[in-house]
């Protein structure tokens, strides 16, 4: 079995220590980036997270634009496996709320506050789908 890793993209200081928290206590390894940007280079540069926990609104590069590459990857062929992002958000928005889930990223889409029991499902569903499948950018 690998090891369950898990990237945490966050700006938010609290939000950082709860996700990391839950994370930890499911069995997972944490690296974690403060911005969209520094998300995106530690994505990009080990793509087999067993999980990515993203916030939608943060600095440089929010988590819309962080999705929006990593899709581009999927649709290309680039990335192969399953969606793996769990977006945590405050947004309100039904509309955009309800677009994130078509997105072959993301795997479930989670209203802030946390709520630890489904984000602790989530991450144990996705440690699953990653031992089944692992994900790995094509060369």
């Amino acid at each position: 079995m690998n090891k369950k890793k898990a990237l945490i993209i966050e700006d938010d200081l609290v939000s950082i220590h709860l996700l990391t928290s839950i994370a930890k206590g499911a069995g997972y390894e944490i690296d974690k980036a403060s911005n969209g940007a520094e998300g995106l280079y530690n994505f990009l540069r080990k793509p087999d997270y067993s999980a990515v926990l993203l916030d939608l609104m943060m600095p440089k590069v929010d988590g819309l634009e962080f999705l929006k590459v990593v899709e581009a990857l999927y649709l290309s062929g680039t990335l192969k496996g399953h969606g793996k992002i769990i977006i945590e958000t405050a947004l309100t928005n039904y509309q955009v709320l309800k677009d994130l889930v078509n997105y072959k990223a993301v795997h479930s889409v989670r209203n802030k506050p946390i709520r630890k029991d489904e984000l602790e499902r989530d991450l144990n569903n996705l440690a699953k789908k990653h031992d089944e499948n692992n994900i790995t950018l094509v060369s």
